[in-house]
Order: C-alpha cells, then structure tokens, then sequence
C-alpha cells in the first residue's frame, strides 16, 4: 500500500526518519527501527523516529540523509514498504535530448508532463545524454517543482524509471539497465521489417498484416509487379511519410509515384531505364515492398486511421483514441506533414462505410482490440514498450489492415487538431503512469490513500 507525505528537511538530528504514529503504524514500522530509505537507485540506512506533529502526511527527513538520496524538497511523495526497505517516490525520468544545449530549449514543451503532476507525484527529472555522469551514477538534470511550475536544474541520482525519447548506444543501454534495472520505456528502437517479422508469428494479428518481403535487388521490384499491379516501397527507418513511393506497372510502362516537397510527382520508366532507377535509389536491406491495398478513398484522399495504443497503471495495453488521416489528393501516404488532414476517428469510419451508430461501435471496438494485440505481440522479456502510435487502414471490403506501429517519437499532438484535449492529455497521463508502475509504484494503490 502507497502512503502519500510531503517530505520537510530536519536540520536536527541526522540519518533520521521521523513520522507521525498513525503513519508508523499504516507502514508497519517502530520508533528506533533500522530500516533503508530509497529514492531511485540511492539507498541510506536511517532511524525511524515517533513523532505527534500536526500532520500526519508530513514526514522529517534529516538534511544529510536528503543530500545523500538527492532528494528535491518541493516534491509529493508516496511511501512503500518494500521487504525491509522504505521506498520514496516515484522517480521518473525523461531522456529528451543529445545535449544540454537542446535540452534547455525543450524544457517548455517537455512542461505539459509537469502539467499532470497531480496524476503522478513523486520527482520528474528531464536530461540529456550529456547529462549523464556515468562514473558516479549521477545525472545533471531539471527536476519539475509542481508548486512554481518551473524546472530547476541540480545534480541528482539516476531516477528507478526512464523514458527515453532518443537513440541510446548500446554501451550506454547496458551501463542504464545494469544500475536501474529493466525499467527502460522504449527500451529498443525496431524497423518496419522488424515490426513485420515479429507480427507474423503472432497468430492473433498476422492476419491483418499486408504481404511484406525485405528489398535485396531490382529483380525484388520486377517479380511483384508481375503478379501485382502495384507495390508501395518502404524506407525501414523512415517517418512522417518521407520516402515512401509506389511502383505500378501498366503495358511495358513503369510509374513511380511520390510526394516531395508539398508535391505529388510521377516517373515513368521502361524496364531497363527502371532498373537503373531501382539500382541509384534503393539500398539492399534499408526498403521494404509491400502489398498495395485497395483502400478507402474521399475525394481522391487516401484515408486510414490513427490508433493511441498506451501502457496504464497496471502495465496493461489500452487504446487511449484515434483520429483518422485523410491524405493529400492523389497523394501515395496520409501523414500530415505532407499534406493531409486530420479528422475525426468516429465521424470518418461511420461516413465511409455508411455505418449505424451500433455497428460503429462494434467496428471501433475490433480496431482498438487489433491495436492492443499488436501491441502485446511486439514486446517480450527484451522489449519494453508503453506506447505506440499505430496506423491501421480499412480496405474497399471493409478489412482491417496493420500498416505501422510508431514508437520512436510519434507524434501524439494530433488529437488537439480537433480540439481533442481529453485524448491528448490522456496520451501524456499514461506515459508517466506507466512509468510510475515501472518504478514500482501503482496507481491504482495511491488512489486509496
């Protein structure tokens, strides 16, 4: 069980631990006990001491033992009996940027995390990898002060969660995940072949995914397009929609489509001038090719849908919303950053199908439960992941399709172009509950107290 307290500095005695009674009680320890105080991967022995304050929620921490845990004072936390330790927290961390410099200049839309403090609790701490002082395990950092709303920059220890929002080497992952343990959200960056390989031996989901192979040679182009009219040729790292073409095929004539630069663009080739094309653009191992799906066009409008998939205070994957993403006209992607729109979820699907408000309901809900299948299909032991921004698509015959499963650093921004602030601060609440339930803290438990 989690007791929230706020934690006072006790200038007078040292290595001490002083609480009310009636909070001694509720943690089941005694006036004198030796017992250890946690705070990320810090642990000091202290002495627990009784005493009637006014507040039973305010708990005295010597000022040594603070110093010792790097412990923020502006912060509310939540006590935990773990065996025979005192665990104080949550605290969680936010590797954002490369460098210091960067940081700095994020702190403020890093602030809308800091914003659902309440949700949380416990000390937020955003860094970089310049920050972090691997010798002797501490970070240069900016812990959120929920009562100025501002960061304040300090020398703290390494925090029990970490979501990381950039690449990490593996010598750094190693040096992490050996101090805090396997508490890394986003531990593992993936591919989109990554994705498809892992997917296709789930039998809950393989269904849903379209036919894939990973791109070797032209002759990979030249063999589909005899038994497809068209493919659509992935970048494995790509985002945003950059790179991505379609390769069709009509008579002895070869076309490529793309979008570049706010425009759409066509090629057209014969078959040797197309090889050559294939051999200056495509690299071995870095495309995927892909089955073209007939899918579901408005106005010349590719549409398909933006799925929130996120982990909860329990560890377990809910789709927090959607949105829907209606391209370009006779545009080859949807993403808004070339072109497209976004749109309603709800509205869209029921207006593209024609559906009555119950079969919309039964039609979303297959969606959401696709969504959270893949997502439990793509982690394991070595894998930890807390959210995902997945799209799906709907073809002509109303099948539903998995296209991609996002996870470096998706942008979750979109449901306010719809004024969807519910989804949206939901996205955000998620990520640091989630990591609330990394560090060993749950919510569900601190609701109680």
């Amino acid at each position: 069980m989690l007791k929230k307290v706020t934690v006072v500095r006790n200038e007078n005695n040292r290595n001490t631990l002083t609480i009310h009674p009636a909070k001694a009680k509720e943690l089941n320890v005694k006036q004198g006990q030796r017992t250890n105080i946690c705070f990320g991967i810090k642990k000091v022995e202290v002495t627990i001491e009784l005493a009637d304050q006014k507040d039973s929620q305010t708990v005295l921490l010597s000022s040594d033992t603070m110093t010792k845990i790097h412990l923020p004072i502006n912060s509310l936390f939540d006590l935990k009996v773990s065996g025979t330790d005192l665990l104080m927290g949550p605290f969680l961390g936010i590797l954002a940027t490369n460098t210091d410099e960067q940081l700095e200049k994020k702190l403020q839309k890093l602030s809308v995390y800091g914003q659902q403090y309440n949700s949380f609790r416990g000390a937020l701490i955003a860094f970089s990898l310049e920050g972090i002082q691997m010798k002797n395990q501490t970070i240069s950092g900016f812990i959120y002060n929920p009562k100025s709303g501002m960061w304040v920059k300090g020398i703290y220890s390494y925090p029990a969660a970490i979501y990381r929002k950039i690449p990490l080497t593996d010598a750094l992952k190693k040096h992490l995940m050996q101090h805090i343990g396997p508490t890394i959200f986003n531990s593992v960056y993936f591919t989109k072949w990554d994705m498809y390989q892992w997917l296709q031996n789930n039998k809950q989901v393989k269904d849903y995914l379209p036919k894939t192979i990973l791109y070797k040679e032209p002759k990979d182009v030249m063999t589909e397009l005899k038994s497809q009219s068209s493919i659509i040729v992935k970048p494995l790292n790509g985002l945003k929609g950059r790179g991505i073409k379609e390769f069709s095929k009509k008579g002895d004539t070869y076309f490529v489509r793309f979008r570049e630069k706010e425009q759409n663009n066509v090629l057209t080739f014969n078959e040797t001038s197309l090889i050559r094309y294939l051999f200056e653009t495509l690299v071995e191992n870095e495309y995927i090719l892909q089955q073209r799906l007939n899918l579901v066009f408005e106005k010349e409008r590719v549409i398909d849908f933006r799925l929130f998939v996120s982990k909860n205070e329990q560890g377990e994957w809910v789709c927090l919303g959607w949105v829907a993403r209606h391209g370009a006209p006779k545009s080859v992607v949807s993403n808004r950053s070339s072109g497209g729109k976004i749109r309603p979820g709800n509205e869209t699907l029921q207006k593209l199908f024609q559906l009555d408000k119950k079969s919309l309901m039964y039609w979303r809900k297959d969606l959401f439960k696709i969504a959270c299948e893949a997502s439990k299909a793509i982690e394991n032991e070595d894998r930890n992941f807390g959210f995902f921004a997945i799209d799906m698509a709907i073809d002509s015959n109303g099948d539903f399709w998995i296209m991609e499963m996002n996870h470096r650093s998706p942008n979750d921004n979109l449901p306010l172009y719809l004024k969807d602030l519910k989804t949206y601060t939901n996205i955000k609440v998620n990520k640091m509950l989630y990591l609330r339930y990394l560090a060993g803290f749950n919510e569900d438990d601190s609701r109680n107290t």
